[in-house]
């Protein structure tokens, strides 16, 4: 019965460092800490705001360490071309983009449903469920969009070429003509 939970454990520990140690993590979580920002300002909601305060206090701590500042701007520089290598790596099929969508949707919808549901009361269990849904959910998107992108992208790449005009009859007036 022991080795079952390990095995357990081992999984969700492999499946916790494959999502933290992904190429899209340092762009989802600056993106996560903005986007959490914004929907904690323009909806007066307190539930969003734990990663915003977060991006916040990061910011602030860098402001009086050298050593943090410098690791924050390394992961902001670094997000968009670890994003782009993750793009062209990725493997994307549109089953999938259909299916990462609906997990946006149901993702998103749940975590609206529950900040009308469950007042803020400031609680830290309250707190960290509204920033544990609103990872996932951001995560979601942002593997939605990725696979989205990647569809486009290569629909694009491998468009038919245009057919040959027609070919028009001697005498027409288009050129010079020839006997």
């Amino acid at each position: 019965m022991s080795s079952g939970a390990g095995e357990d454990l081992g999984r969700a520990s492999a499946g916790l460092f494959q999502f933290v140690f992904s190429l899209t993590f340092p762009l989802l979580i600056v993106t996560l800490c903005g986007v959490s920002f914004v929907l904690a300002a323009v909806f007066h909601a307190p539930d969003f705001a734990f990663w915003g305060f977060l991006a916040m206090m990061a910011i602030k701590y860098a402001s009086t360490n050298i050593w943090a500042a410098v690791a924050l701007a390394v992961l902001v520089i670094a997000a968009l071309p670890l994003a782009w290598v993750a793009l062209r790596e990725h493997q994307a099929r549109l089953s999938g983009a259909i299916g990462s969508w609906v997990a946006v949707i149901i993702l998103g919808g749940g975590t609206i449903w529950l900040s009308t549901v469950w007042p803020s009361e400031g609680s830290g269990w309250q707190v960290l469920t509204f920033a544990l849904l609103e990872l996932l959910a951001w995560a979601a998107v942002m593997d939605a969009g990725l696979s989205t992108l990647k569809i486009i992208l290569y629909r694009r790449a491998n468009r038919p070429l245009p057919p040959p005009g027609r070919q028009r009859p001697h005498g027409r007036g288009d050129g010079p003509e020839t006997i």
